[in-house]
């Protein structure tokens, strides 16, 4: 029984294990958990998981009127501060290019932010314009969009938040690749242009990489993705040109099993053992558990990425 116990540790407590030689390496090491749920819902996993360091949420700032912000931030952020976590707030703008963004359009619902932020007075990490590098949204450099313009649309909005709000902290958040297009057909040439996002050691305070194991999830993502081989390339390339003081987060991350991969494998061998050998500069990881409908994020089927049995939770409270 004590064989095949061992046999069936779950995927996360096999996580948290190879995590914690990582922050026991480094104190400034936070395990995350992405969420849009409510407390109650964030409760429900850490009773299996643990307390989490910090929490990421979302919220779609196009669909809000100025004057919604404040009640809207409250519920996002203030209610999770007053728990004790570190917040991230990814602040989408669906709709919005980066024309828009630098002429102006989001100013308003921006400001609104920012004065919540200020009048709530305690910290709080805002990841702007995620994943631009990516192609998925709106505001990523695409149809005929260049980095220069993003870097444009970072400092505008970044400018607009300090103007009123110096308790906002802000995370550079990159896709792990960069958006396919002619002559950047190889993994390396695909994080090539990585630097030509990056606005300058004064308008960040941290820089991210979102990255997961999508094997399975359509037609374009067939091969099984190591943890490694998954942030290597990424990683790599932004501590080649990021200021050393400025730390490296892995934003969000997890894997399917839906080419037949073994999820508790993935997450063992992550590497976190060695983690200060071949990735110093990581500074904490986000766990993405969220369900996601199919066509969402270039994906063909609904990808969970909670585990999927509950003896993988039951696991977690031994």
């Amino acid at each position: 029984m004590k064989f095949f116990k061992n046999l069936t540790l779950s995927l996360f407590s096999m996580l948290l294990l190879v995590v914690s030689a990582c922050a026991a390496a480094k104190e400034e090491f936070s395990l995350c958990l992405a969420s849009a749920g409510s407390p109650a819902e964030v409760v429900k996993v850490e009773k299996r998981l643990g307390r989490f360091d910090c929490l990421k949420r979302y919220r779609n700032l196009a669909a809000l009127s100025p004057a919604e912000i404040p009640d809207a931030y409250s519920k996002d952020v203030g209610r999770f501060l007053d728990a004790g976590y570190e917040v991230f707030l990814v602040v989408t703008l669906p709709g919005m290019t980066l024309a828009d963004i630098n002429a102006g359009k989001a100013d308003e619902r921006v400001v609104a932010l920012a004065e919540a932020i200020a009048a709530d007075g305690r910290e709080v990490t805002l990841v702007l314009l995620h994943e631009a590098n990516g192609g998925t949204y709106s505001w990523s450099v695409r149809d005929g969009a260049t980095p220069a313009d993003f870097v444009s649309a970072w400092r505008r909005l970044v400018g607009l938040i300090r103007e009123v709000a110096p308790n906002a902290r802000f995370d550079l958040n990159y896709n792990r690749v960069s958006a396919y297009r002619k002559g950047n057909d190889t993994p390396e040439s695909r994080v090539a242009d990585f630097a030509a996002y990056f606005p300058g050691g004064d308008w960040v305070d941290s820089v991210s990489i979102s990255g997961f194991n999508r094997c399975g999830t359509s037609r374009w993502h067939r091969r099984w993705l190591s943890f490694g081989e998954v942030i290597d390339l990424a990683y790599r390339k932004l501590s080649s040109f990021v200021p050393k003081e400025i730390p490296i987060r892995i934003a969000e991350t997890g894997t399917t099993s839906l080419c037949g991969g073994d999820k508790a494998r993935w997450y063992i061998n992550m590497g976190f053992d060695s983690g200060e050998k071949r990735w110093p500069r990581l500074a904490g990881l986000t766990l993405f558990l969220e369900k996601i409908s199919a066509g969402k994020a270039s994906n063909e089927r609904v990808i969970h990425w909670a585990p999927e049995t509950e003896y993988q939770w039951r696991a977690l409270a031994a």
